[in-house]
């Protein structure tokens, strides 16, 4: 499954806004992990995006 561009803001803010507020430390963990890998923080959010689409 490919997410249409015009929906990629609305997954992007939503990853955001989870990270933020979301108790579930898996989520700051995962962006945390992608980071130490030396990934850009946008490419980090669209992995996010990326992995729990199709998890």
């Amino acid at each position: 499954m490919v997410v249409a561009p015009m929906f990629v803001p609305f997954f992007y803010m939503g990853v955001v806004i989870a990270m933020r507020h979301n108790p579930n430390p898996v989520i700051k963990t995962f962006y945390e992990r992608l980071l130490e890998r030396g990934k850009p923080k946008k490419l980090a959010y669209l992995l996010f995006i990326n992995y729990t689409k199709n998890g």
